[in-house]
């Protein structure tokens, strides 16, 4: 907590509160990948302040609340004191903060065309770096102004052409954080206390359901990593995987115009770098795998198990007794 004194009354005065529960630090710790979503949002009570959010992903591709702050306003100085307390509690330092990833919101730019807004999205999505040239060769034939806007911002921070492939994630949005900003909206208008024992409760509660859930679940994939399975699977049904020695393949993409891919089953690797980026194989593996008749569950990153999940929710915080949400 920070609560300086306030000199007409010579006592401490509220200023801004973190939060970071320790069982919520060890089993983000020890299920979570090191991908961390941060967002804001006003309260909406008698107080005025702002409250913000660091939102982990979870091994079924989730949204995991880590921690949150009350603060007295949204600025450089509010997030850096966020975010020392965030590096701290996850031994974030100079040797291993290269393994680590944030994600957050970019100030709306002033490029509102719809067709420009698709091309971007095709900028920010695609896998590798031809795809991304191409994509930026269409943002740049339909505005030359928008394209020097994204040049001068490096791909590294915003496309999954160039997102390093150790964190097995590939998000491009925050949606998260904006799902759990909505998830605690009634409880914005509350007094701090009232508001801050809301969302303890509420996490508990999640917290609780989900590892009830796990336990019971039979299952070998968890549902959204299923579906997941599903859509890529079948996105393979138009690729043909020639087989050449030692797991390794050409796979090509139906139609005339198909371009073609290398997989290498054992390197868990594709020249498309979804595989890579995910833990998940991509449409072209799933092709090779289907030709080989291999089992897919082999091929997916421990990150999705159900191991995994059980270490991100067997903490359980205990709400008090009788407190209502």
């Amino acid at each position: 907590m920070d609560a300086p004194i306030d000199e007409e009354v010579r006592q401490p005065r509220f200023n801004r509160l973190y939060i970071f529960l320790g069982a919520v630090k060890t089993a983000f710790c020890n299920g979570c990948r090191k991908i961390i979503g941060m967002d804001g949002c006003h309260l909406k009570g008698e107080y005025n302040g702002q409250i913000l959010t660091a939102i982990g992903v979870d091994p079924n591709n989730a949204m995991y609340p880590m921690a949150w702050v009350v603060v007295e306003k949204e600025d450089k100085e509010t997030w850096g004191w966020f975010l020392t307390l965030i590096k701290m509690d996850c031994n974030i330092n100079d040797s291993n903060e290269h393994e680590w990833t944030f994600i957050n919101d970019r100030q709306k730019n002033t490029f509102k065309d719809y067709s420009l807004e698709d091309k971007f999205r095709d900028c920010a999505k695609a896998s590798h770096v031809p795809q991304f040239q191409e994509a930026m060769q269409r943002v740049k034939d339909e505005d030359e102004k928008a394209y020097e806007w994204l040049v001068n911002i490096p791909p590294r921070y915003w496309s999954r052409s160039h997102f390093r492939k150790t964190i097995k994630c590939d998000m491009v949005c925050n949606n998260l954080c904006e799902a759990f900003n909505r998830a605690i909206l009634k409880a914005r208008d509350k007094p701090i206390i009232e508001m801050l024992e809301w969302i303890r409760c509420y996490l508990s509660n999640r917290m609780l359901i989900r590892r009830e859930w796990i336990k019971k679940f039979t299952n070998p994939l968890l549902p959204n990593i299923y579906d997941k399975i599903e859509a890529l699977s079948n996105e393979s049904s138009t690729c043909y995987a020639t087989w050449f020695g030692d797991l390794q393949f050409q796979v090509k993409v139906g139609g005339r115009d198909g371009k073609q891919y290398t997989v290498h089953l054992n390197h868990r690797s594709c020249t498309c770098r979804r595989w890579n980026l995910t833990g998940l194989p991509c449409p072209y593996a799933m092709a090779a795998i289907q030709e080989r008749n291999l089992d897919t569950q082999a091929f997916i990153h421990g990150f999705y198990s159900k191991g995994s999940y059980l270490k991100a929710y067997e903490p359980l915080i205990n709400p008090i007794n009788g407190y209502k949400m």
